[in-house]
C-alpha cells in the first residue's frame, strides 16, 4: 500500500511517500524512479521507509512506469528517508527516429529506469556500439546512460521525458572522439554555432550529421546544420583521435 502526505510549502507541495508492504514495494527494497506529473522533483532511492518529493497540487505520482496516485488523498505522519534537489532537462522526442543527448549528469543512469515513463511509446533505443534498449522484450544491452554519448531512438508517437540530475559543466567534460563514426552528445544548456564548436578541430572532422540528415562538412565549406541544440545527438566521423570540449554555459 502507498500513502501520500501533503506537506505544503510556498507555491508547491512537498509530498511524503509512505511505503507499506504489499508484495511489490517492500520497505528496504529498491524503488524505481519516483516522480510527479510535472516532474518538479523526483528521486531514485534504496529506502527503508519514506521518500519526499515535490510537485504541484493534483500531480500524479509514479513509481517507475506505474501510476500510484492521480488525485492524492492525504495520509499523515512519517519522516524523511532521502531527498534530491534535481536540475531538469525536459526532452521532447519526435515520432520516428531521432538522435538525442542531454546536458544533465543523471542521478539514475540505468537506461531501463530512465526511459520507463515512455516505455509504451519507445520502440527501440540504440547506442553507437550497436547495443540496444528494447522495452517490448525487457532487453537492456546498453546498461547505463553515458553523458558523453548520444543515442538513437525510435518512437511510435511524440512524447516528453524528464531527466533529473546535476548540470554538466561542458568546459570540464571532454567528449572522447575516436577514428571513424560515433554518436556524440551536446552537453551545453544553450545552443551554439557548429562552426564555432569545431573551430579548433575542423581538420579532424570528416563530416557531422544531425538527426534530420543535415550535414556539417568543413572540407567543402558546407554547413546545413547551423546550430547545435540541447537535447540533440550528432553522428560524427573523425579522421583522428582527440577530445572535444564545449565552451562554458554563459
Amino acid at each position: 500500500m502507498l500513502e501520500l502526505t501533503n506537506l505544503a510549502y510556498y507555491g508547491y507541495y512537498q509530498f511524503l511517500i509512505k511505503l507499506k508492504p504489499d508484495g511489490k514495494y517492500e520497505p528496504g527494497s529498491f524503488i524505481d524512479t519516483v516522480r510527479t506529473t510535472n516532474s518538479r522533483s523526483f528521486v531514485a532511492v534504496n529506502s527503508n521507509d519514506d521518500i519526499y518529493l515535490t510537485g504541484s497540487y493534483g500531480s500524479s505520482v509514479y513509481f517507475g512506469s506505474d501510476t500510484v496516485l492521480t488525485s492524492p488523498s492525504w495520509a499523515s505522519n512519517g519522516y524523511i528517508a532521502k531527498y534530491h534537489n534535481c536540475s531538469y532537462h525536459n526532452l521532447d522526442l519526435i515520432q520516428g527516429w531521432s538522435l538525442i543527448s542531454s546536458y544533465i549528469n543523471l542521478f539514475d543512469s540505468l537506461v531501463s529506469d530512465l526511459m520507463a515513463p515512455i516505455d509504451t511509446s519507445l520502440l527501440i533505443m540504440k547506442a553507437e556500439d550497436g547495443s540496444v534498449y528494447w522495452p517490448q522484450y525487457a532487453l537492456n544491452q546498453i546498461g547505463n546512460w553515458e553523458m558523453e554519448q548520444g543515442y538513437q531512438v525510435k518512437m511510435s508517437e511524440a512524447r516528453e521525458i524528464n531527466f533529473c540530475g546535476d548540470f554538466i559543466r561542458p568546459e570540464e567534460t571532454p567528449i572522447p572522439i575516436e577514428v571513424g563514426w560515433q554518436i556524440i552528445s551536446y552537453v551545453r544548456y544553450y545552443a551554439q554555432s557548429i562552426g564555432f564548436v569545431f573551430t579548433q578541430t575542423n581538420q579532424y572532422i570528416d563530416i557531422v550529421k544531425n538527426g534530420m540528415g543535415q550535414v556539417y562538412w568543413p572540407q567543402w565549406n558546407i554547413d546545413a546544420i547551423g546550430t547545435m541544440k540541447p537535447g540533440e545527438g550528432y553522428l560524427l566521423k573523425s579522421n583522428t583521435i582527440f577530445n572535444l570540449y564545449y565552451s562554458a554555459n554563459q
